[in-house]
């Protein structure tokens, strides 16, 4: 293994805003009780307690993993994707600066292909033999592109 980049949505606003809509559940059980009901008994109540601290559960584990090694880049997008890209079957490679694409996590964009990214604005361009794109974004792009040039894909 040449390189490894692990990767987690850290904004310090997105978990502001999960806790926030973590804690509705918990003003509606408030609420229930002081009108003495058992909140355990409303099932709307409950399943929006499911739904919204699932959400806030899938973002705690969400994990872009990047690994490079001489003949293979391994991207993992815990729990949603892996993916193989064999060095061989790719055409053209370089650090980008890609802006905004609508947003993180994996994103469809026209210019650059598929995105998979957590933060940031910089990542790695692959066009593959097939003529088909993706950026894996990066918190290391030194790093990442002293390791391109060390196995020598084409830029």
């Amino acid at each position: 293994m040449l390189y490894q980049e692990s990767q987690r949505f850290t904004q310090w606003w997105l978990w502001l805003v999960l806790i926030a809509i973590g804690s509705l559940p918990f003003i509606g059980f408030y609420h229930d009780w002081n009108q003495g009901q058992n909140p355990f008994l409303n099932i709307e109540l409950l399943l929006f307690a499911l739904c919204t601290w699932g959400l806030v559960c899938l973002f705690f584990i969400l994990k872009l993993k990047t690994t490079i090694s001489h003949t293979h880049i391994h991207i993992r997008f815990v729990p949603f994707l892996t993916k193989n890209i064999p060095l061989h079957h790719i055409k053209s490679a370089r650090i980008l600066n890609y802006g905004f694409v609508g947003g993180w996590g994996i994103r469809y964009s026209t210019t650059h292909g598929t995105v998979y990214n957590t933060s940031g604005k910089i990542g790695l361009a692959l066009v593959l033999r097939d003529n088909s794109k993706l950026v894996i974004g990066t918190q290391c792009p030194k790093e990442l592109q002293q390791i391109i040039m060390a196995i020598g894909l084409p830029q």
